[in-house]
């Protein structure tokens, strides 16, 4: 093999070997750690449970206005978290039906495959809570937990990582939302942590590019030695 053949190959390795830059997570405060220091009183609902603690969660709208709060490191207290937090900060939704729900910004586009992934649970003492997690606008939804007509179940023993691999419609009806449920029938609390959306890079076309630049870089180096 020449020395361009094996330039190119090492090259080649290379770029499928060097992976890529983490994508930005288009959720903000998905770790609910932005305000939490100011969740002082006990057990950590926002206000008007708990008038000494903030009145909502940054980035994060009260929908149907129940009780709602911040718990875990860094707060108050994990009062409603399960046996084995892990260390987290989480936000929590009391008794269905509840839901924390957040806009998606302008990044969040038609025609994108993108990875939706959180952490959830269930207060300690509550085993049978359902939950579902779901992105959509007015009329669409876009990626759900729901399978046919199941529901998730919450781990009251720990979190419980899930991820979800989507692609948006070719257009949106109205403005994309993230929507945090406690379902209807739920009698406990159900927990969130590390709330991620993020937009899933194509392999073939970054390894491409790479393959390009290699390439480019193997010609220039021959016509060099050439020379």
């Amino acid at each position: 093999m020449n020395k361009l053949k094996s330039l190119v190959l090492v090259g080649a390795l290379t770029v499928l070997g060097t992976g890529v830059t983490p994508a930005q997570n288009l959720i903000v405060n998905g770790d609910f750690t932005a305000n939490a220091a100011a969740f002082t009183a006990w057990p950590g609902y926002t206000t008007p449970w708990s008038p000494a603690n903030p009145s909502g969660i940054i980035a994060w709208g009260n929908f149907f206005d129940t009780p709602v709060g911040v718990n875990g490191a860094g707060t108050v207290t994990s009062v409603f978290g399960p046996s084995d937090t892990g260390g987290r900060t989480f936000g929590f939704i009391q008794n269905g039906l509840g839901m924390l729900m957040q806009g998606l910004p302008a990044g969040y586009t038609p025609g994108m495959t993108y990875e939706l992934s959180f952490d959830a649970a269930a207060r300690d003492t509550d085993p049978n809570v359902s939950f579902r997690v779901q992105i959509g606008d007015a009329t669409q939804i876009h990626v759900t937990t729901l399978v046919g007509s199941t529901e998730l179940i919450a781990n009251p023993a720990a979190f419980d990582h899930y991820s979800y691999t989507f692609t948006t419609p070719a257009s949106f009806n109205g403005a994309p939302s993230i929507q945090l449920y406690n379902l209807p029938g739920s009698i406990g609390t159900v927990d969130f942590a590390n709330v991620s959306v993020v937009a899933v890079p194509e392999p073939t076309a970054t390894v491409l590019a790479g393959l390009g630049l290699v390439l480019a870089g193997a010609s220039r180096w021959s016509r060099r030695r050439s020379a």
